[in-house]
Formats: C-alpha cells, sequence, structure tokens
C-alpha cells in the first residue's frame, strides 16, 4: 500500500531547478533595487508607507531564496532519487505557491 502522494525526482533534474531558482531570485533581487531609484527624488514621507522600504524588503527576501537555493543546489547527494511530498514540490518552487 502506497501512503500519500509522492514524486520521484532525480538529482540532476532537482539541481538544475535549485540553479534556476538562484538565478531567478537574484534577477527579482537586482529588480527590486533597480527599483528603489524610483522613489530616489519622490517625497516618501507624504506616503502612508514608505515604497523604499518595502523594495528593499522585497530584494532581501528574494537574496535570502537565492542563498538558500544556493546551498541546497550545492548539498545535493550525486546519483540518487528524491521522494519530494507535495509540501516539498511547493518548498522547492517547483510548483507555484497560491
Amino acid at each position: 500500500m502506497i501512503e500519500g502522494i509522492h514524486f520521484d525526482i532525480r538529482t540532476d533534474e532537482l539541481k538544475a531547478h535549485l540553479e534556476a531558482r538562484v538565478l531567478h531570485h537574484r534577477e527579482r533581487a537586482a529588480f527590486y533595487e533597480a527599483q528603489k531609484a524610483t522613489f530616489a527624488d519622490a517625497p516618501t514621507e507624504q506616503m502612508s508607507n514608505d515604497p523604499v522600504q518595502g523594495l528593499k524588503a522585497a530584494g532581501k527576501r528574494h537574496l535570502q531564496q537565492a542563498d538558500l537555493f544556493a546551498f541546497m543546489a550545492t548539498h545535493v547527494a550525486a546519483n540518487e532519487t528524491y521522494r519530494l511530498s507535495s509540501h516539498d514540490l511547493s518548498t522547492l518552487e517547483l510548483v507555484p505557491q497560491r
């Protein structure tokens, strides 16, 4: 009897995916950093929330995710098959988060 739903993924597939997520999150962090320049001369003190702080926070979250995925990519066991749960698929960003 099989309990629950699990998905198997080979090391090479997982590593390639993790490396792609590193690039994605680094690109997003760079995007948010560039967007901060949009508000360089804006009177942010008159806004209900500081958009620059929001952009900084978003960039920081993406850099943290990039670091996490980079760590995972360098620590997957070679020539293995990983059995992933639906939670793992979400955490590893193999499926869209809702």
